[in-house]
């Protein structure tokens, strides 16, 4: 049964709500990325997923944990555990004892691991797409997205710093 509520809303969002369309090229975008990047990474055994998590180590460096991963990719550790098992299994990442907090494990490269990374970084559907931004333009996206994100992180209570170096909890 349809409630008046929700045909308000639905009403609300059929008439071209700009917010609700900005919301949707945005996830059409991200899918959109990710999928071209498919075919390339299958040559390497690497999934978009394992090639974020690669990417995500490497800038968290000595502060890779599953608890760090799992923050700055906003999925639950039980998912992120999963993710490190099998890349574990496939030789791109080890698990040391943190040197500091010996009760956590630190989420490193392995040779595999770093090359995998490399093979990544470089992967050409991802310049190709996002070279047709100008500097600027880059620039604008980055401050835009960093807001969502500050605001997404605000609503759902977690209130603490970026891991990431690119991540700000302010609008600059």
């Amino acid at each position: 049964m349809v409630t008046g509520n929700y045909q308000a809303e639905s009403d609300r969002i059929s008439d071209g709500d700009d917010i609700y369309k900005l919301w949707n090229l945005l996830v059409q975008a991200a899918q959109s990325i990710s999928t071209t990047g498919k075919d390339g990474l299958q040559k390497y055994e690497l999934t978009p997923r394992y090639a974020q998590v690669l990417f995500i180590i490497h800038a968290l460096k000595e502060k890779a944990t599953l608890t760090t991963i799992s923050h700055a990719l906003f999925l639950e550790p039980s998912t992120i555990s999963i993710l490190l098992i099998h890349m574990r299994e496939t030789g791109l990442i080890k698990k040391i004892r943190h040197p500091v907090n010996k009760s956590t494990y630190q989420i490193v490269l392995t040779d595999k691991g770093r090359k995998a990374f490399d093979t990544v970084v470089r992967f050409d559907s991802i310049h190709r797409i996002m070279q047709h931004l100008s500097n600027g333009e880059r620039s604008q996206l980055q401050i835009g997205l960093n807001r969502i994100l500050v605001q997404a992180r605000q609503y759902l209570e977690l209130n603490r710093e970026g891991y990431l170096p690119w991540e700000t909890n302010s609008y600059n």
